[in-house]
Formats: C-alpha cells, sequence, structure tokens
C-alpha cells in the first residue's frame, strides 16, 4: 500500500472520528442536556483544537455554561472565541450572550461596554430591543438612572412589540418611584396593571400601585388597589405591608373607624409581622384622636409592654401620659411620665 494512500486513510479516519464526536456534543447541547454538552465539548476541543469546527464548539461550550449557570466560565468562553476568531461569523449572538453573561456574574461595567457595543454593531438585530432592556438595567445597577430610563424610553419607543416592553415599564416606574417621582410612577404602574394584566409581573405591579398611590397621597386609590392586590395575591411577601398601608390610607382620608378596623386585621393576620408595633400605635393614635382615651392606653401600652425596643416606645409613653390627664387620672399620668 503506498505510503500517501496509508496516510489518506489515516486522515479520513480522524476525520470521520472528529464529524462523530462533533455531532454527538452538539446533540446533547440541541437536546437541552447542558452538562453533559459543556463536558463533551471540552473534551472535542482539547482532542480537536484546530477542527473546522473548532469556532463553534468554542461558542456552544460558552451557551453550555452559560444555562448551567456558570456565567464567569461564559464570558471567559465567549472572550476567547473572539480572539480566536476576530470575523466570527455569529459574532452578533455570540457578543449579545458575552454581554448577558458579563452582567450575570457581577461585571456591570463590563456588561454596559458590550451591550453598547451590540447597539453600535447590530443596529438591525432583531435583538436590539433585548440589548437595550439589558443596557438599561446596566445603567440602573450603576446607579445612573437618567440614562437606564433614556434606554428604556427608547425600547418602549421604538418596539412596542417587544416581549421586553413591560419589563421596561416596570423598570421605569421602578426608577421613578426611587426617584421620589412619585406621579410619573403611579402612572407608569396604572398603565401596567391596565394593559399588561396576563404579564408575570403583575403581582408585583398589584403591590407597587398601591403603595405608589400611598406615596403620591392617592388614598382612595391605594385603599383600592392595595385591597385588589391582596385578594388577588394573599402570599405575597408584601400582604403585611398593603394590610398595613390600607390602614394608613384609611387614617389619611379621615376614617379612623376603618383604619382601627385595618390595623385590627393586620393584628390578626400577620401576627409574625415587622408591621405589629406600628399598627398597635396607629390604633392608639386613631383612638386618641376619637377621644376614646381608654381605648387608646390600651393600645400603646401594649406597644411599650410588648415591645420595648420599638423606635415608638417614647411616643407611647407620652401618649399614654396624656390620655390619662384627658381622663383627669392625674396621678396615673404623673407615674407615666416618671417612667
Amino acid at each position: 500500500m503506498p505510503a500517501n494512500y496509508a496516510q489518506s486513510a489515516i486522515n479520513l479516519q480522524q476525520t470521520e472520528k472528529m464529524e462523530a464526536e462533533f455531532r454527538f456534543a452538539k446533540g446533547l447541547f440541541d437536546d437541552g442536556i447542558y452538562p453533559a454538552a459543556r463536558d463533551q465539548l471540552q473534551l472535542f476541543l482539547k482532542k480537536f483544537a484546530t477542527s473546522r469546527h473548532t469556532a463553534e464548539a468554542t461558542y456552544l461550550l460558552g451557551e453550555s455554561f452559560f444555562q448551567v449557570g456558570d456565567f464567569q466560565q461564559a464570558s471567559q468562553t465567549y472572550n476567547k472565541l473572539f480572539r480566536s476568531f476576530p470575523n466570527l461569523a455569529f459574532r452578533e449572538p455570540a457578543l449579545l450572550r458575552l454581554a448577558e453573561a458579563q452582567f450575570r456574574s457581577g461585571n456591570i461595567n463590563e456588561a454596559l461596554e458590550s451591550f453598547k457595543e451590540f447597539n453600535r454593531n447590530f443596529p438591525a438585530s432583531p435583538s436590539l430591543d433585548q440589548s437595550l432592556y439589558w443596557q438599561g438595567e446596566c445603567y440602573s445597577k450603576l446607579n445612573q438612572k437618567d440614562l437606564a430610563i433614556n434606554s428604556f424610553t427608547r425600547l418602549i419607543t421604538e418596539y412596542p412589540k417587544s416581549s421586553y416592553l413591560d419589563y421596561a415599564l416596570y423598570s421605569v416606574g421602578w426608577l421613578y418611584e426611587q426617584s421620589d417621582q412619585v406621579e410619573q410612577a403611579y402612572q407608569i404602574y396604572q398603565k401596567l396593571l391596565t394593559e399588561y394584566p396576563e404579564s408575570e409581573l403583575s403581582q408585583d405591579i398589584a403591590y407597587y400601585l398601591g403603595f405608589t398611590s400611598f406615596k403620591a397621597q392617592r388614598f382612595e386609590d391605594a385603599i383600592k388597589y392595595l385591597d385588589q392586590a391582596q385578594k388577588s395575591y394573599p402570599d405575597n411577601p408584601r400582604a403585611a405591608e398593603a394590610q398595613f398601608f390600607t390602614a394608613e390610607s384609611y387614617y389619611q382620608t379621615g376614617d379612623r373607624q376603618n383604619a382601627i378596623t385595618n390595623y385590627q386585621k393586620l393584628l390578626r393576620e400577620y401576627s409574625d409581622s415587622q408591621w405589629i408595633d406600628r399598627s398597635y400605635y396607629g390604633i392608639g393614635w386613631s383612638n386618641l384622636e376619637e377621644k376614646k382615651y381608654a381605648s387608646a392606653i390600651a393600645a400603646f401600652e401594649f406597644l411599650v409592654t410588648n415591645h420595648p425596643n420599638s423606635s415608638l416606645h417614647a411616643k407611647s409613653m407620652l401618649h399614654i401620659g396624656n390620655c390619662y390627664i384627658n381622663l383627669e387620672e392625674t396621678e396615673n399620668a404623673r407615674n407615666t411620665f416618671k417612667n
């Protein structure tokens, strides 16, 4: 057998082996078996470092790392891909994925630069809305609120059918709220609740709309929206807080009896919440303003006795003393002020 024929046969065998191993690794990836795909792709790249599938195998390895939550390794793999293949055919999805991996691994400044590069280089990409959203999240993480709002607003304006639209609106509302622009936040949350009732954010939006209504001093709206939120999502972690601000909203409207009723509801249904001392204080203060001094004393005394470390302890003692004065029980008042 001629030497060149024998070598050709060996090369063919190696090529067939390489193709088979790549198909196997890619098949694992296509089937969503990412841990096994990661391992097989690493083995493939070790054995066939310069094959015609090296670029794609490296890209799929980065994707596998991303899918198993190893974002640091994913970032490193994508960066290696760009260094080794500067004219990469699928640079567009790889660059977007690099930016996402950098964001998820906490490298926010690097992620921001990668998203900006993507936006510059691929202005017609069908994924530009996705990149704009995450660019906004980067700015938000870096506390650059105006730039974050600009990114989200561009997405909302230019991509009205984007799957990220509800998230972008939600983020704008949240940023407005954090900047104490509560009226703007209120308008955004109301739009979200009305136009995106099926959004996976609807639970958070329902509560945020109620809280923002309170901050905007729209107390009737706060009562309505917080009640709706509790009825629709009673197991939400902020349900107790919603109950407290429902009571506070009634108080702000001057309806002290309903305020007391709702403070009492919180005590019954959320007995281990952080709002207990403030609810007893609310009951006491509402009764004091109604001149129901004995009931006010009972609420304030419960707070003082059972929550000695509360920030409302000293105020409660003062109110107890004043209630005794109004009841003309001067000795009790004197003893209270001494304490």
